[in-house]
């Protein structure tokens, strides 16, 4: 999949506490020369990968499907040692197990997308099935010309909170020995002054400012699913799971793609929704698996590169695709320009809605 759109950089971009994450990056114009612009804004695929797990898990649990502890908590990290998972099967009634199989059995977010743990003295590892690319942002590629100051362009707004004010320190003070006289603890007098002080001092931090930025911009990436891996041990001879459950959980590896093109992914959603509506998509699948990720939003005609290079890798593979294509904006000329794609092995259309057009005929087509 390839996705162009807005999204909430400060949201998504919390590996650094203090600064947006910008990166170096080489491109090249329209007239075919590389052009180094020293700082683009960009979102770490580890952040985009977060909110694709977290949809999924919110997925699976509607399914009734299996779902570790911290996995349950929306908590990607690594499994805890084997002490520590007994003492959670105990008091919570979850499994997790000693074999890769057991492990992805008893919980989709470790099938779907990878674990680390340390079972019996040795790291047992399974890598992740999605994948994603870095997010970059496209703030001057509308004229396909990449000038350093159409990415300087963003505007970062500042929000401060804080109580405007707090009470007087004789009714804290009346309130705090009311609470001990309640409590019958009979502290000595330096003690009860010591926390007073202290109440105090956290009553008046509450005045401190407290500022966070906020500032959307268009970004584009790419990612990928291996359906296939999807419910099989690698370190297992190749078990796998209950077919209904792998189906179940491939069908839902996808839908939670659909859920990030909501808008709803970042931490401030509740005062900083991104106002995005308007976005550029490109899904693809294949029957064997055998076709390579679209190419980067970043390039200007990435569209039409992706539906080429897929459909090539497809027939030399004799591998059966299907390419799905929604833009809000765009012309004849492109849109000409991708469905003569169309073939008897490759479904290329470009389509009036994502996700019934989009990603339901992809599920269609992969039999999920």
């Amino acid at each position: 999949m390839a996705y162009e759109g807005i999204l909430n950089i400060s949201s998504l971009n919390l590996e650094r506490a203090t600064e947006l994450r910008k990166m170096p990056m080489i491109y090249l114009t329209k007239d075919g020369k590389p052009r180094f612009v020293s700082e683009v804004p960009a979102i770490s695929g580890l952040m985009l990968k977060h909110w694709h797990f977290r949809n999924l898990i919110n997925l699976s649990r509607e399914a009734g499907d299996k779902i570790c502890f911290f996995c349950n908590r929306l908590e990607a990290i690594r499994l805890p040692p084997e002490q520590v998972q007994r003492y959670y099967e105990e008091l919570y009634k979850v499994k997790y197990g000693d074999k890769e199989i057991e492990l992805i059995e008893n919980c989709v977010g470790e099938d779907v997308h990878g674990f680390l743990a340390v079972v019996k003295g040795k790291s047992l590892r399974r890598e992740g099935n999605v994948k994603f690319s870095w997010a970059i942002a496209l703030g001057g590629r509308e004229n396909e010309e990449y000038q350093e100051e159409a990415y300087r362009r963003i505007v970062i707004v500042q929000h401060s909170r804080h109580v405007r004010e707090i009470p007087p320190e004789e009714e804290v003070k009346r309130q705090l020995e009311a609470l001990k006289s309640g409590r019958n603890e009979g502290s000595g007098k330096n003690e009860k002054k010591d926390e007073f002080n202290d109440l105090m001092k956290q009553l008046k931090q509450l005045q401190m400012p407290y500022p966070k930025p906020y500032t959307s911009e268009v970004f584009g990436f790419t990612t990928i699913a291996d359906l296939s891996a999807i419910g099989v041990s690698l370190t297992d001879n190749g078990k796998t799971i209950d077919p209904e459950v792998r189906k179940i959980r491939q069908r839902n590896t996808i839908l939670a793609y659909a859920k990030m093109l909501f808008g709803e992914i970042g931490a401030n959603l509740s005062r900083s929704l991104p106002i995005a509506g308007k976005f550029r998509l490109l899904i693809a699948a294949s029957k064997k698996g055998h076709i390579p990720p679209p190419v980067h939003p970043v390039y200007p005609n990435y569209l039409v590169e992706s539906v080429k290079l897929i459909k090539d890798a497809a027939e030399l593979f004799q591998d059966p695709a299907i390419i799905r294509i929604y833009a809000y904006d765009m012309n004849r000329e492109t849109k000409n320009a991708l469905e003569s794609e169309d073939s008897d092995l490759v479904d290329v259309k470009v389509v009036e809605t994502p996700f019934t057009e989009g990603f339901g005929k992809v599920l269609e087509f992969l039999g999920l």
